[in-house]
């Protein structure tokens, strides 16, 4: 049976590619930073008949060692990690860059840039080994240069998140991997 992780699958669209990997038999890791709204995907889940096993772990993708123990456990539990989806991710206020303080600027890159990176190397480390996998990740607004106002760090990272994927594609085919690097565009997300 295949496994597919996705990161920040509590709710939204990483919830809902989850229970279409579960309706198709998948075993389903929700992988999330928060413990309340993991509870109620793993609720809605469980209601979809499927053979797979529903996994969840409470995770901050910013912090590596928490990245690390997530795939350990996955592996443990059911061999393989066939699938991982670099899904999660934060907007920003509707503000120019200007009026945008530290933090803000900190919480985004790190999560929606640095996070879909250190996932993507970490996963990528455990794929090697086991010969085989898929790596996704998850473009948004400004993945295809479109700019709006209000979104520009936002925008910023996704283009970014866009090269790196494809440089990753690069390298994995040049190193003849077999792992399998690819985007997902998922458009206006209501």
């Amino acid at each position: 049976m295949k496994t597919v992780v996705i990161t920040g699958s509590a709710r939204g669209f990483g919830l809902e590619m989850l229970k279409l990997f579960r309706m198709n038999d998948f075993n389903t890791v929700i992988c999330d930073i928060s413990k309340e709204s993991i509870t109620k995907a793993k609720e809605e889940l469980e209601k979809i008949n499927s053979k797979g096993k529903i996994l969840s772990f409470e995770v901050d993708i910013t912090k590596e060692e928490e990245v690390k123990d997530l795939i350990n456990k996955v592996i443990e539990e059911v061999k393989t990690i066939d699938i991982w989806i670099n899904n999660a991710g934060v907007n920003q206020p509707n503000k120019p860059i200007w009026e945008l303080d530290k933090k803000t600027i900190d919480r985004l890159i790190d999560i929606d840039l640095k996070g879909t990176i250190t996932c993507s190397k970490l996963i990528m480390q455990t794929m090697i080994k086991q010969k085989s996998g898929q790596i996704f990740n998850v473009e948004g607004h400004g993945s295809n240069d479109a700019k709006i106002l209000g979104l520009s760090l936002y925008g910023t990272s996704k283009r970014a998140v866009t090269y790196f994927t494809e440089a990753l594609a690069y390298e994995a085919e040049q190193k003849n991997t077999n792992v399998l690097i690819g985007k997902i565009t998922p458009g206006i997300m209501m």
